[in-house]
């Protein structure tokens, strides 16, 4: 029994050590939650929702409070966006939610694409990342696809405090 318990303990220790980490936050996922699950595919991955919003405009919110994460699914169901405001989450690079924009551009320089509402940039854009920083830090990032709204990040609420709370 003791060997057993030896056994698991090193394994779930071994396990955590190698590969990705549960955190990380990249072009394919945040937290190895990627886009273009069906609802049915993320039910699977991580379980009941602690909260769904249903948008009038067809959109619907999954919200995973103790995991600090929102996923945004179409209308016929698909992934189009993962959201976290957590200061867990954090890229190759270590910036993620909370950062300041300084390290977040020391990260990736020239490659940000500054998303601007009116003069004043409120968020920024890695390819499939966006980095809400509407007041010096990153508040939010969200892995989306290029049509689907920055004002869902810059709107998230501040850093550390976990989507829809």
């Amino acid at each position: 029994m003791v060997l057993a318990i030896a056994a698991a303990t090193a394994a779930v220790g071994a396990a955590s050590s190698s590969g990705a980490p549960a955190h990380q936050i990249s072009q394919r996922s945040i937290g190895s939650v990627p886009l273009g699950l069906t609802r049915a595919g993320y039910l699977h991955k991580l379980g009941k929702a602690t909260f769904t919003t249903r948008f009038g405009h067809g959109l619907t919110r999954l919200a995973y409070a103790d995991r600090g994460l929102a996923i945004y699914l179409s209308r016929k169901g698909r992934g189009l966006a993962v959201l976290t405001s957590e200061d867990e989450y954090r890229t190759a690079a270590a910036v993620g939610p909370c950062s300041t924009v300084a390290a977040l551009r020391r990260a990736y320089g020239v490659r940000l694409k500054p998303v601007r509402r009116g003069s004043r940039v409120v968020a920024y854009r890695l390819r499939r990342l966006v980095f809400a920083a509407p007041s010096g830090k990153v508040a939010a990032v969200m892995l989306s696809g290029s049509a689907f709204p920055v004002s869902v990040a810059v709107n998230a609420g501040p850093c550390g405090g976990g989507e829809g709370e």
